[in-house]
């Protein structure tokens, strides 16, 4: 497996993690709730959910893991007062904020509300400014 940067690796995520909200607007998109039948919102919900389980964060909690790890080796030593230390700590606190909700929802005027939250999952994600190694 080639070698793929931080931010390169946080750009796919976020990429994938804003496809599905896509997706999931696209379910909705010319879905009247007043007029479908209880079939037809059952077969959205069951479609969105699938979406929504494809939504991996195992690359986020990675990103987080490495990151978080790299500043508590930090801690208690003389980098701790460093920009460097101030720069992963700030990268870390911000991965840390990012949660992936892909619980099941179970009505259609939940799937607009997991899109948002989804991209602003990916828009947090692609703000985060990972620290070089020097």
């Amino acid at each position: 497996m080639a070698y793929k940067s931080r931010s390169k690796r946080a750009s796919e995520s976020a990429g994938e993690i804003r496809d599905v909200a896509i997706q999931l607007r696209g379910l909705i998109e010319d879905v009247d709730p007043e007029k479908s039948t209880d079939e037809k919102k059952e077969e959205i919900i069951d479609e969105a959910n699938n979406l929504i389980q494809r939504v991996d964060d195992a690359e986020i909690e990675a990103l987080k893991e490495e990151i978080c790890s790299w500043r508590d080796n930090m801690e208690g030593t003389n980098l701790e007062n460093t920009s460097k230390y101030q720069e992963v700590s700030e990268c870390a606190d911000m991965l840390e904020d990012i949660e992936i909700d892909n619980g099941e929802i179970e009505d259609l005027s939940d799937i607009e509300s997991r899109a948002d939250d989804f991209d602003e999952a990916a828009d947090s994600l692609e703000e985060v400014m990972f620290p070089g190694m020097y």
